[in-house]
Formats: structure tokens, sequence, C-alpha cells
């Protein structure tokens, strides 16, 4: 027997740094289903994640750190893009 159920949970006091924390603390697998998850949720939204992202980076918040590790994961996915493709043979 399968059983699905949606659940919607509105977390109104959890910090960025708290967050961070809990992404950090899965495993490889859960935070693979964590960035599909952004996936399945930006593709709701009318306007291109691009626009997010390029807010993010223009936000006076946005520190040194946070840029070079949203470079890191951005020139490895870049580089994990580029082996599949060549794989492909495209």
């Amino acid at each position: 027997m399968t059983v699905t159920r949606l659940i919607d949970i509105n977390i109104d006091d959890i910090t960025p740094a708290e967050l961070a924390k809990e992404f950090c603390d899965m495993n490889c697998d859960e935070q693979a289903l964590f960035f599909h998850n952004i996936f399945v949720e930006t593709e709701k939204w009318k306007k291109h994640f691009c626009f997010k992202l390029q807010g993010i980076m223009d936000s006076e918040s946005m520190t040194d750190a946070g840029r070079r590790i949203m470079y890191q994961i951005g020139e490895y996915s870049g580089l994990f893009h580029k082996q599949i493709t060549a794989e492909k043979g495209r």
C-alpha cells in the first residue's frame, strides 16, 4: 500500500542561519532533493528564476562568502553539465 500526502508547513521564525544549518545537516540525497524542490517551486513563478538570482546578488545582505558559495555551486554544476553533454556526444 502506498499513501501520499501533501503537507504545508509554515515556519515564520526560522532564520537564514538556521535554514542553512538544516541544509548542511542533510545527507547528499536529501540535499539533491532540496535543489530539485527549489526547481519545482520556481517553475510555478510567473518570472524566471534568474530574476530572483539577480535580486540575491544585488542584495545588500549578500556577502563575499555568499558569493563564493554561489559561484562554487555554479562552477561545479557547470563542469558536471559539460561532462554529461560530452558523454552524450552533444
